[in-house]
């Protein structure tokens, strides 16, 4: 067994990204990966849970086609004479290109697709031995080796499970002559194991099958870890016994995400087909790897920008990123998005990017609380005191009478939002007239006491409401597409914390996160409604609390530079042609265009003409925010060019809805728009069946 300073080098390195790309931000040349991974092969495992007839059809073809290619390599090189290297590369290229495109359409088992690229490596260390310095280096050589790349960088996953399973074994066979950290070591390579596999980042290359396969995988070590602990008599590090609590809570976590692949296995359908499913886990992961790199260097343009406008004063730590006047039920918000210590702690959600210039670490509380002073001011909001109700001083503005605190994170994060500026924002607000408080937060975040600590300093008739972002009640969308982050059993048990505080909720719920189909995006908001609806009614009889509210916040989505929707908006489709639909559309070829503003009016209709409207409450956001969108949400003509006066149309009439809530009114608004604009609302129809 290795000892501390022996450790394999599976639980020793981070798989995601190696020292040398965190400090050159390079990708590793075929070589290199090669050097690092050795001979390790992947292990002949079935990790598929279901092959159709038509998936062996297209093997077999792929199959015969892979040896035909590996024939002409091997009877090339065989011949000394011969001449046209860039052909020969070409061959190479084309077999690479061939057995990637096979991984992406869900083709063969994992240990499968690694043979043939043992296979091919193997040809290509021939003829790199041929010819050690070609006079060219071809084209086709080095598309050659990115795609090999891209297949070898899959097995640093493998040799991580590999090394940890091997350590598992060892350690069950070996228990009575092991040392007690031996335990913790294999526990930490668990967590390890855990971790990556659970992260979007690195789960993100994995099929939904593959991925119920390495659990399985987990739980059996899982298992045996478990009966080694209880078998050895000596006491135990403490740090055992929660890495051993940390894992648990990782398999339990996903669960409920698993029960849903076992359904749509049985033939049920939730939004989407399993065969669906596996094609966006597919789709997301193809992509998802290469984004880590933008990102990166994004985040380094973004923090420069920063640094810069700081320099030049057009950022001041004493006013808040933005704020502004919007509609609500009933009357109308003023919303602030205060400039914190730092943006989202999480950050890894598809559909946020909050890193642009939204926080700075020298911030102080007392910067925060200006923030929010200036804010007001800006929006000449001042009250004025009268019978000892705060009121509004300026004419008009009575019917303000809540504030949304939209910031770039958690308000009640201590790291991105400091205590002593929550109490003393919370202390202002019981001056003002406001009488509705919303905050946001993760559910990591809820805490009893820091929600009393809020409520004893505001007045009775104000109240404190929660916005916690859900984005979808879908599982696997919420996994796949948005990589929340949590699971829905922790979104309700902080739903039920809240609800019985006596404090409100808000969901936040987006309308078409990474790479859904227009429709897939629709069903999915509804699924999510119907769900708020039926939750909302369990929350009030288990807490006893009637008065409950909960609101369902529909997010029309918007793409923000630097964030994942920005790198799919900007990667262009390989099958985009003349045939595709909407192929005269800006962004039609892209790989993540906004959804259409008549998808959100139409979720909207659907959801009141079933009564959803009588259970909880609906809001429609706007199709901005800070930092600046790149793109919103908009209608197209029937060549894709943006509608803007449609557009306008449906956001007038979503926004009035948001006050009044009247969904007769709603309706009759959107037909007048579908009658005046019939070409663009043909296209919407269009758009949503293809």
């Amino acid at each position: 067994m290795p000892t501390d300073e022996q450790k394999a080098p599976g639980l020793i390195r981070d798989i995601r990204q190696t020292e040398t790309e965190k400090t050159e931000g390079a990708p590793r040349s075929l070589a290199e990966i090669r050097q690092e991974l050795g001979e390790m092969k992947v292990e002949r495992r079935a990790l598929r849970l279901r092959v159709t007839e038509e998936e062996r059809a297209a093997e077999e073809e792929i199959r015969a086609r892979l040896e035909e290619k590996i024939t002409v390599l091997e009877q090339a090189l065989a011949d000394d004479g011969h001449e046209n290297l860039a052909d020969l590369a070409d061959d190479f290229a084309a077999s690479a290109e061939l057995i990637h495109e096979a991984r992406l359409a869900g083709l063969f088992e994992l240990f499968e697709l690694s043979e043939f690229d043992d296979r091919l490596v193997a040809l290509y260390d021939r003829l790199r031995e041929k010819n050690p310095s070609p006079a060219e280096e071809t084209e086709g050589l080095a598309r050659f080796e990115a795609e090999m790349s891209k297949e070898f960088l899959l097995r640093e996953l493998e040799q991580l499970y590999n090394d940890t399973t091997q350590q598992v074994r060892a350690l069950y066979e070996q228990m009575q002559a092991m040392a007690p950290n031996a335990v913790q070591n294999c526990a930490e390579g668990l967590c390890r194991c855990a971790d990556d596999l659970f992260n979007f980042e690195v789960g993100g290359v994995l099929r939904v099958d593959e991925f119920v396969g390495y659990v399985n995988v987990l739980r059996e070590n899982h298992a045996a870890l478990i009966k080694v602990a209880a078998g050895r008599e000596e006491e135990l590090p403490e740090r055992f016994t929660t890495l051993m609590q940390d894992v648990e809570r990782l398999i339990a976590k996903h669960e409920s995400n698993l029960a849903d692949v076992k359904a749509l296995l049985e033939g049920k359908e939730n939004v989407m087909s399993f065969e669906r499913y596996n094609e966006l886990a597919v789709e997301l992961a193809a992509n998802y790897k290469y984004y880590i790199e933008w990102q990166r260097q994004m985040v380094k343009q973004s923090h420069s920008e920063s640094i810069s406008a700081l320099k030049a004063g057009e950022i001041r730590k004493d006013e808040a990123n933005w704020s502004g006047i919007g509609t609500t039920k009933d009357g109308r918000r003023f919303q602030i998005g205060l400039r914190g210590k730092k943006g989202c702690e999480y950050g890894r959600c598809a559909n946020c990017c909050l890193f642009h210039g939204s926080a700075d670490a020298s911030i102080t509380a007392a910067d925060i609380a200006t923030q929010f002073d200036r804010a007001l001011d800006q929006e000449g909001l001042t009250p004025r005191s009268e019978a000892g109700k705060p009121e509004w001083s300026g004419e008009g503005q009575q019917d303000i009478y809540r504030i949304d605190f939209n910031g770039s994170g958690s308000f009640l994060n201590d790291a991105e939002m400091p205590r002593e500026a929550r109490l003393a924002i919370f202390d202002r607000l019981a001056k003002l007239p406001f009488t509705t408080i919303l905050i946001e937060s993760r559910v990591e975040y809820i805490d009893q006491a820091k929600i009393k600590e809020l409520q004893d300093r505001l007045r009775p008739d104000q109240k404190l409401e929660m916005a916690i972002g859900l984005e979808s009640a879908n599982n696997l969308v919420r996994e796949l597409s948005v990589a929340k982050g949590y699971s829905l059993e922790e979104f309700e048990r902080s739903v039920e914390v809240l609800a019985a505080q006596g404090v409100d909720v808000l969901v936040y719920s987006i309308v078409k996160p990474a790479l859904l189909k227009e429709k897939e995006a629709l069903e999915d908001s509804l699924y999510t409604g119907r769900y708020l609806g039926d939750l909302a009614q369990r929350i009030k009889d288990k807490t006893s609390n009637p008065a409950f509210s909960l609101t369902m916040k529909l997010e029309q989505a918007f793409i923000q530079k630097g964030g994942y929707l920005d790198y799919l908006h900007n990667k262009k489709r390989k099958t985009a042609g003349p045939g595709a639909a909407g192929s005269g559309s800006p962004d039609s070829d892209s790989l993540y265009e906004t959804p259409w503003s008549f998808t959100i009016a139409n979720i909207v209709e659907r959801l009141c003409d079933e009564g959803i409207n009588k259970q909880i409450n609906i809001q429609i956001g706007r199709s901005d925010d800070f930092p600046p969108p790149v793109d919103i949400t908009r209608n197209r003509t029937p060549d894709g060019v943006p509608h803007n006066e449609s557009t306008k149309a449906v956001d007038d009439a979503m926004q009035q809805f948001n006050i009044d809530g009247d969904a007769e009114k709603l309706s009759a608004a959107l037909l007048a728009v579908q009658t005046s604009h019939p070409e663009v609302f043909a296209a919407w129809q269009a758009k949503l069946e293809s």
